[in-house]
């Protein structure tokens, strides 16, 4: 089979376009596995049981410090963003001393 040069821009485009979607595929894979299993070294986890609030873990985590900027780290730990927490969630606490 002999294709004309148009078909062989386009063959060659497709093949490009096919490429460049299995790679960003892979990344984003790679990506979210090691962001969902990323945890800093030496931290600790919590699971967020009914009626906890990131206020009252920040006092239980670091009772002598500034139970905001703890919530933010917490936050920030998490990628929370301004999302709540809810039962069953496994948290990742600051490396507090």
């Amino acid at each position: 089979m002999r294709l004309t040069l148009r078909g062989r821009v386009s063959a060659f485009t497709a093949a490009v376009v096919a490429l460049m979607f299995l790679v960003m595929a892979t990344g984003q894979i790679a990506d979210a596995s090691g962001a969902a299993n990323a945890e800093p070294v030496g931290a600790s986890t919590v699971v967020v049981q009914a009626g906890d609030t990131l206020w009252g873990i920040a006092q239980e985590v670091a009772p002598a410090q500034d139970p905001r900027s703890v919530v933010g780290q917490i936050r920030e730990l998490n990628d929370l963003g301004t999302r709540s927490i809810v039962p069953g969630q496994t948290l990742v606490l600051p490396t507090l001393g």
